[in-house]
């Protein structure tokens, strides 16, 4: 992974006002006019790129910012396509190296009351700057909203989209010297095709001539105040521009949280989805707890597991709370989250997070005195308080995502998939050996059921069982006000209970409730909670589950590779000797896999469906090349071929 995209903080934008214009600290410049700072981004970039003329055809636009600031060109090109009405979709990707707090941003666009509810959505949910990237959705309006926090140029070395307009809305003191302004050009052009338009504010001598070396036409028109000149011209890129591909139906095989998070997002895109599963009912297997905990996993040494869990973290809270919004039912509950790890543990995971710069906004160090005042209840040991931490209920969420209204959505239940088999114009799914589906594309979603299939039954998984217990409101619990996290977790569920959890045990296939196992779950919660007891002897309520874990405990994500296909084409290949560049002719065309998230997967499957429906229908993903690959099925082919 490259040492600019590792998951730290970012430090936030140091502002001072001018007539409540926000005024770069740093750099002295205005982030917008003072005089209209809507009119003059639409005039400076969406008139400029003459956008409202060449999105009117449909299918998928992508807008690409260099420098998102306070979001106010997203906005007046995002109010310009609502206005618009057009059919499609707007894709805007945004890179941003200093975010501004969601305080300070709620500040700048207070005035442009014209923009309401778009608005206060983009300050609402907007994440912490965490370096990384982090997706947004705007659905009445079809427009999603990519965030790559971080360097530009270490982002979009790793990035794959193909911008149709690019807003560049940099500080002039940015492009002082020529040569890094051609480095940051050669990168604007190389992610662009022959139609691509540009437009800045930015008319300085030394980015005319870098222009101009870098293959772009310019031309100079007049600029939103007298005297001031912007440029416009054609990039002139070297890639065809790519197809938005809306396919008349996809196939979902699994019903759980990977499988109904895949089935909405392709939903969103207006793709037709029959999500198929053997059991009558959603979320019928370890997606069926009543209550699961969003966290981001934090790593000693930020990994891309880290990397891809403060994505998935900021994407699930974002998406509940907009469901929770619109009045559908998770039951999220977004009071914190109280994270134990032991004195030593604690203290190398908190100067991890210390190290990589987050603030008290995303966690602070407790002592047990602290932490017993933010959890309503006495614990007995110190630990990271996560303020935006939360909970919801998995099963109730896969309900919402699969909800049966959806005109896009068909659950087929009671259907056991026996075979998928690629045709010559798409696939056939077979139910008992007989066809009963034929999709133009299919995603396994069903967790270790993936094994079952002759496409993916050389995945490296492994079936996790995990125990939960149900308790009714408990007297000492009564007052809890945060999630507990420690070798298990205690969330409250929608009836007023909680469900402390959970085992994870290797090896162990009963579906049985286990005594023991409750029990040591319990004594989890009790030296954690020392006023809690429990009657040892005394059957809980409980349910047991089986999650899919892959070795590297990374999840499975992405297109499927072709088994026999990647093993002929590196046969004799030496270690090291797989091309670093992944060919196309290694993939299993049309088939796509989202499994192995074993116990985080309410933080990880509904950003991996976002990254399938981008795959499927051809718009830019959240995620870079690298981090794509980390979650790739195909890593365990390169690393088996490399090992012999």
């Amino acid at each position: 992974m490259s040492a600019g995209i590792r998951p730290a903080a970012l430090p936030w934008a140091e502002l001072d006002w001018h007539d409540n214009v926000p005024v770069s600290r740093d750099r002295g410049d205005l982030y917008f006019s003072s005089v209209d700072g809507l009119d003059e981004k639409r005039h400076v970039f969406v008139n400029a790129n003459r956008l409202q003329q060449r999105w009117s055809s449909g299918g998928a636009f992508v807008v690409a910012e260099l420098g998102f600031g306070s979001g106010l060109s997203f906005l007046a090109a995002a109010d310009s396509w609502r206005r618009d009405r057009r059919p499609g979709l707007l894709s805007y990707v945004a890179f941003e190296q200093r975010p501004l707090r969601a305080r300070d941003m709620g500040r700048a666009l207070r005035p442009f009351s014209e923009l309401g509810e778009l608005r206060d959505r983009l300050v609402n949910e907007m994440p912490h700057p965490s370096a990384g990237i982090h997706r947004l959705w705007f659905d009445e309006e079809q427009i999603i909203l990519t965030l790559a926090y971080g360097d530009f140029r270490e982002h979009a070395a790793e990035m794959r989209f193909t911008a149709d307009a690019w807003f560049i809305d940099v500080s002039p003191s940015s492009f002082e010297a020529e040569t890094p302004i051609r480095n940051i050009l050669h990168t604007i052009r190389r992610l662009s095709h022959g139609d691509t338009t540009f437009s800045t504010p930015v008319a300085t001598a030394p980015f005319r001539s870098a222009a101009g070396r870098s293959g772009f036409h310019i031309d100079t028109c007049s600029g939103f105040t007298p005297k001031s000149e912007i440029l416009r011209g054609c990039v002139n890129g070297p890639s065809p521009r790519p197809e938005y591909f809306i396919p008349s139906r996809v196939a979902v095989v699994g019903a759980g949280l990977a499988g109904c998070s895949a089935a909405y997002s392709l939903a969103r895109r207006g793709v037709n989805v029959t999500l198929i599963d053997r059991e009558s009912t959603l979320a019928s297997g370890a997606s069926g707890n009543e209550a699961g905990v969003i966290m981001p996993w934090m790593a000693r040494v930020p990994d891309e597991r880290t990397r891809f869990s403060l994505s998935g973290f900021a994407y699930t809270r974002s998406l509940a709370r907009r469901l929770e919004s619109r009045g559908h039912e998770c039951h999220w509950q977004g009071k914190g989250m109280l994270r134990f790890a032991g004195s030593a543990r604690l203290a190398a995971l908190h100067e991890s997070i210390s190290a990589t710069g987050f603030d008290r906004d995303f966690a602070s160090s407790l002592s047990v005195s602290q932490a017993s005042d933010c959890a309503g209840v006495e614990v007995s040991q110190p630990a990271l308080f996560f303020p935006t931490g939360g909970s919801l209920s998995p099963r109730a969420f896969c309900h919402v995502l699969a909800d049966p209204n959806s005109t896009n959505i068909e659950f087929v239940h009671r259907i056991e998939a026996t075979a998928i088999r690629r045709g010559e114009t798409g696939w056939t799914i077979e139910n008992n050996g007989k066809p009963a589906f034929s999709p133009n594309a299919v995603v396994m979603a069903a967790s270790n059921e993936c094994l079952r299939f002759h496409a993916t039954d050389w995945l490296p998984l492994e079936a996790v069982r995990g125990q939960v217990v149900h308790l009714e409101d408990h007297p000492v619990l009564s007052g809890l006000r945060t999630i507990l996290c420690g070798d298990g977790y205690v969330a409250p569920t929608a009836n007023g209970g909680f469900l402390v959890g959970s085992s994870f045990e290797h090896g162990n296939l009963s579906t049985d409730l286990d005594q023991q196992t409750q029990n040591a779950i319990l004594s989890k919660l009790q030296r954690l909670v020392p006023n809690f007891t429990f009657d040892s002897s005394a059957p809980w309520p409980g349910r047991v589950s089986f999650r899919s874990s892959a070795p590297d405990r990374l999840p499975i994500v992405g297109k499927t590779p072709d088994f026999n296909a990647f093993a002929d084409a590196h046969s004799g290949t030496r270690y090291g000797g797989i091309s670093p560049s992944w060919s196309e002719s290694w993939w299993t065309s049309g088939l796509y896999v989202s499994t192995g998230h074993a116990s985080h997967g309410l933080t990880t499957a509904p950003l991996a469906g976002e990254i399938i429906a981008d795959l499927i229908c051809g718009t830019p993903p959240p995620a870079t090349e690298s981090l794509l690959k980390a979650i790739n099925p195909l890593r365990f082919l390169v690393k088996k071929l490399n090992r012999s």
